[in-house]
């Protein structure tokens, strides 16, 4: 992520796809940049909203939670300085790169962390879309993007879980990680400006509201809903 935070220009505009709690999010908005955190689970945006008023104004303003599903269409091509997809893919059909492609501006960035399908670990994750190795570079190489940075690791799958819980307590996998600029470059048409919306929060409100009446009564009073 370092890598790629540092080819980014000031202020600019990043879809976190899948963001779960918000880690890649909260660094992200931190640093100043503009972040639309897109998770289909209301509860992992409740506790990125939380985390990022625990961190200062400036990541509360900088984070715009969405409650939605990457397959679905929502948003409009060209839009974002940087798409990133760390460890989700596998939930999702894999045309959704190309997806992720159009929905970078020219010239921007997708980082993504994906797990490779050894045949091991096809076995255990049956419902999961894994790839091949080499698979998701050339997927981009095809596209006509520039690789900036590219690694894999290969290694046995094993996953632990806890006796009594049934949780997972630990998971080792085979993966892929790669950033790719895409074609072009970024023209004053196509810089990002700060997100100026207002924030669609109707179902997080909602969620809030039955899970937490005393965070949802902060949160109103903050201005954040």
């Amino acid at each position: 992520m370092d890598m790629a935070v540092a080819q980014l220009e000031p202020n600019s505009l990043v879809l976190d796809v899948g963001s779960g709690n918000g880690r890649n999010s909260l660094y992200l908005a931190d640093l100043g940049h503009q972040v639309m955190a897109l998770d289909i689970a209301p509860e992992y945006l409740l506790d990125l909203e939380r985390q990022a008023l625990s961190l200062g104004r400036i990541a509360a303003q900088n984070i715009l939670p969405v409650v939605g599903d990457i397959s679905e269409p929502m948003f409009r091509e060209d839009m974002f300085d940087i798409v990133v997809a760390n460890y989700v893919l596998q939930y999702v059909d894999k045309p959704i790169v190309h997806d992720l492609q159009d929905l970078t501006k020219p010239g921007g960035l997708n980082v993504v962390e994906a797990y490779i399908g050894t045949p091991d670990q096809q076995s255990a994750k049956r419902q999961w879309s894994l790839y091949e190795p080499g698979e998701l570079k050339a997927l981009y190489q095809q596209a006509g993007w520039e690789i900036r940075g590219h690694s894999e690791t290969l290694r046995p799958f094993s996953i632990h879980t806890d006796e009594l819980s049934g949780k997972i307590t630990s998971l080792v996998s085979s993966s892929t990680k790669l950033i790719a600029k895409k074609p072009g470059s970024l023209t004053p048409l196509h810089r990002s400006s700060p997100v100026v919306a207002q924030k669609d929060t109707s179902r997080l409100a909602e969620y809030w509201r039955r899970a937490d009446p005393e965070w949802y009564e902060h949160l109103v009073q903050l201005g954040e809903i």
